[in-house]
């Protein structure tokens, strides 16, 4: 499985002060702090979930494609998978929410575009596990089902990113940018944005 999200995320953060997402976002964060506070918060989170769910995600997609895979503990790695990933959007979405907006031009817009980018993940990880709920997990397909629904779940969430970052093409904020170039938590989920595949 190709780790779309992974790329698209870095790619987020690293242009995050350029970015204006179209429609309605979530309400804006009450308080306003400086933008290089806002910078490391926001940085730190996302990076704290891409390691999170890349790694939990290659986990399970191990042991789906492993060989006797017995159907229990297949289920039993999808759901754990599952669960992990919901408790930690919900976490990554009210510490983004936490971090105010940057002191900077739409810097409300471009933090609650944030706050609406992970909301949307967090739609997208609730359907996958009421899709993999309604498999027969006593059959021997259910890995390669479970893997099927996993990898729309991981082409949901590129889109959603994707769809975030090229509103940055858009919207420029020249100096937000600048912060975001040069805040060491942000420079640091730039550059080790490598896409990684397995199974």
């Amino acid at each position: 499985m190709t780790f779309r999200y992974r790329a698209s995320v870095l790619l987020l953060v690293a242009s995050l002060g350029t970015i204006v997402l179209a429609g309605p976002a979530s309400a804006s964060p009450a308080k306003t702090v400086p933008s290089n506070t806002w910078a490391t918060s926001i940085c730190n989170v996302t990076n704290d979930w891409v390691a999170g769910y890349a790694s939990g995600e290659q986990q399970v997609m191990t042991t789906l494609s492993g060989t006797n895979v017995a159907p229990a503990d297949a289920k039993k790695a999808v759901d754990s998978f599952l669960a992990t990933g919901t408790t930690a959007t919900k976490q990554a979405v009210t510490a983004l929410k936490k971090a105010g907006a940057p002191n900077a031009k739409n810097g409300s817009k471009i933090a609650a575009s944030l706050v609406t980018a992970f909301t949307t993940i967090q739609k997208n990880i609730a359907s996958a596990k009421q899709k993999i709920a309604a498999l027969d997990s006593t059959k021997a397909e259910y890995d390669t089902q479970a893997s099927a629904a996993l990898s729309t779940l991981d082409t949901n969430i590129g889109k959603a990113l994707t769809k975030f970052s090229n509103y940055g093409k858009k919207n420029s904020d020249k100096a937000l940018t600048k912060v975001l170039n040069t805040n060491k938590a942000c420079s640091s989920s730039s550059t080790s944005g490598t896409t990684t595949t397995t199974g």
